[in-house]
């Protein structure tokens, strides 16, 4: 990760994601309601940003720990904490001292990340937060894939097919004990758990081995660019008339088909590919200051566009970009207020038993 050009590029792909995943929460509002049904039909279809996300973390961890020849575990699990966990701690607890009713066992689940293990919690507290337990899952995971890819390439195809055959069984037990919802339909497992998602990590897995842990080299056009692009578009119309048609992702084998393993498998991988390959306009976009802090400050932005913050902000306006510049605000300043000096505090101290910054 010395080059700045490709940390850039990638960090301003978290914004992206974590954008269209805005408007695809707000679609509904009053704001749009000028817009022609097939546009809704579409932004409503933005959740794609969760499988962006997704293969982003696949490659991202792959290309910053794979090519280490003796990788440090504790270093990995503690900057994976640092990064992910204070913040959430912090706005879940927020959100369950707000809301009227405090139920201790779900507020348990909730900050150890298993409410995305339980159909009837997962969009408890901070509702969009049911994929943190999939990237969880995914980090917790890593050691064990690492070790086993190192030593046959081959198991890259194996492991999603074994996560999947995996995920099927749980189902298939947790039915019998019919606790909270513990992972209780096939549709659940695959729209809401790693098993069902593990296909999008691989995929970012292949693409950064693919793409190598030292390559700098760039090429002139945008041929793969803009592909990945048409093909995500192509995907978004195609799950919007699936919706439109058969009902909800979760409800349509054929959503989640195009949603879980074409779109990583085609459209993002392309689009990755050219960004990370090709001297583009979007990829200078991209790569630039702007995007580079909004793309830090996204998970931030990630946690908070809906609850009980952005339910404030709604009540000054409900003009979903008003909702949006001011989300994107307070997430620039929670970032550098709160998210990074957390961050970095909890690192020093754990790795080097300091509270310094």
């Amino acid at each position: 990760m010395n080059d700045n050009n490709y940390l850039g590029v990638l960090t301003g792909v978290r914004a992206i994601a974590a954008y269209l995943v805005f408007f695809c929460h707000y679609v509904s509002f009053e704001t749009f309601s000028l817009y022609p049904q097939w546009i809704k039909m579409c932004m409503a279809e933005m959740h794609i940003g969760v499988t962006i996300f997704f293969v982003l973390s696949g490659f991202l961890i792959t290309f910053r720990y794979y090519g280490e020849n003796k990788i440090n575990w504790k270093k990995f699990f503690v900057n994976r904490f640092a990064r992910i966990y204070p913040v959430y701690f912090l706005i879940t607890t927020l959100t369950f001292l707000c809301i009227s009713k405090f139920d201790l066992w779900i507020y348990i689940l909730n900050v150890t990340f298993l409410r995305g293990y339980f159909s009837d919690h997962v969009l408890s507290g901070i509702g969009q937060g049911w994929t943190l337990t999939v990237e969880e899952t995914f980090y917790f995971l890593t050691p064990f894939i690492f070790f086993v890819v190192k030593r046959n390439k081959f198991t890259l195809i194996i492991f999603p097919i074994l996560f999947l055959i995996i995920g099927f069984c749980l189902v298939f037990f947790c039915k019998m004990v019919d606790f909270d919802g513990l992972m209780n339909s096939n549709e659940f497992m695959l729209h809401a758990s790693f098993f069902g998602r593990s296909f999008e990590f691989f995929i970012g897995i292949l693409l950064a081995l693919l793409f190598g842990i030292n390559t700098k080299k760039k090429y002139s056009g945008s041929l793969f660019t803009y592909l990945g692009i048409v093909i995500i578009l192509l995907h978004i119309a195609t799950l919007a008339i699936i919706k439109n048609n058969y009902g909800n992702l979760q409800e349509s084998h054929l959503g989640i088909l195009l949603n879980n393993f074409s779109l990583p498998l085609f459209g993002i991988s392309s689009f990755f590919w050219g960004i990370l390959t090709e001297r583009s306009f979007i990829a200078k976009v991209l790569a630039n200051k702007l995007f580079e802090l909004l793309g830090k400050s996204s998970y931030f932005f990630y946690l908070i566009h809906a609850g009980i913050f952005a339910g404030m902000i709604s009540k000054i306006s409900s003009n979903v970009f008003f909702i949006f510049f001011v989300v994107n605000l307070f997430s620039v300043l929670g970032y550098l207020i709160i998210e990074d000096p957390l961050r970095q505090i909890i690192k020093r101290f754990i790795l080097n038993g300091k509270i310094t910054y």
